[in-house]
């Protein structure tokens, strides 16, 4: 399956969200996202694993059915938005598991203003070193190639083996992040080899 975006915005979204498909660590796994509901709220949405949030839901509503998934913790700091509106945090992290942060909501007066959620988490010395290479190949394209950026992704399954594809094409030139996985016998995948290239976009011919 080929899906293609175009990016607009800053490169630190960008890395973060790579960062994330490259690090071993998973809060929950990617197939528990839940359909959209197109009754809940209205404006920017996003999902966590069983659950769909909406900007300007309220906030009765949003902890009630995050409750029975994961435990909810009220934050002592207060957040100010850019309009100066005061906003009241919620961390939230998976039940059996205190130390597995999924992410933040934020309410404003009463609603659903600002949600994230922590795709994954690694501090060991080869996914930092892994995930400081990537950045920095994302910050030299877009220097050389300016920030507009296309994201093209493609997953082939073949057996026992498969091979995730991450294109990020910047006007002639891409970068390419590559994951190769190995179906373990118990049917889950293990991650064996991640790859980090950059490419001309044109490829040539092959006869």
């Amino acid at each position: 399956m080929v899906a293609g975006q175009v990016m607009k915005g800053t490169i630190v979204a960008l890395c973060m969200a790579l960062v994330a498909l490259v690090s071993p660590a998973y809060p929950r796994a990617v197939n528990d996202e839940p359909k959209p509901d197109p009754t809940r709220g209205s404006g920017t949405s996003i999902s966590f694993p069983g659950v769909y949030l909406s900007r300007g839901m309220p906030k009765e509503r949003v902890l009630s059915d995050l409750a029975p998934l994961f435990r909810v913790e009220r934050l002592e700091a207060k957040v100010v938005e850019a309009d100066g509106v005061e906003g009241e945090s919620y961390l939230v992290r998976e039940k059996l598991d205190s130390d597995s942060t999924v992410g933040v909501v934020t309410f404003c007066n009463g609603k659903l203003c600002w949600a994230s959620r922590a795709w994954a988490y690694a501090d060991d010395e080869r996914s930092l070193d892994l995930a400081g290479r990537l950045c920095s190949l994302i910050e030299h394209l877009e220097r050389e190639r300016g920030s507009g950026a296309t994201i093209k992704t493609r997953t082939f399954v073949q057996h026992d083996v498969s091979i995730q594809n991450i294109e990020i094409l910047f006007g002639g030139k891409e970068a390419w992040i590559t994951i190769f996985k190995e179906r373990k016998v118990n049917g889950d995948w293990k991650m064996r080899e991640v790859h980090v290239d950059e490419a001309l976009q044109e490829k040539p011919s092959v006869p």
